[in-house]
């Protein structure tokens, strides 16, 4: 018997073979990833503290918001005289 790509059924059914463990190869890493999980599930509490946490820092940014729409966050320039802080 030879095996090789000239010769018929011989080298087809070796193919296919490999084809097919290697399908089967596939199937199973992806079936295990799937069951494993990639670990993107958060738990209760860290889904809390992160919520708090953006919570916290858009309350933060509401004032400089606050401030920069109403031109508190820096002296004014329209000035004559030259306008220093609290110092």
């Amino acid at each position: 018997m030879v095996y090789g790509p000239v010769h018929g059924r011989l080298a087809q059914a070796g193919g296919k073979v490999c084809i097919m463990k290697r399908l089967l190869v596939l199937l199973v890493v992806l079936a295990g990833a799937c069951l494993a999980g990639c670990g993107l599930v958060d738990s209760q509490q860290e889904r809390k503290r992160r919520y708090k946490t953006i919570v916290q820092l858009q309350s933060r940014m509401i004032v400089d918001d606050w401030d920069y729409f109403w031109l508190a966050d820096k002296p004014s320039y329209l000035s004559p005289w030259q306008v220093r802080g609290n110092k």
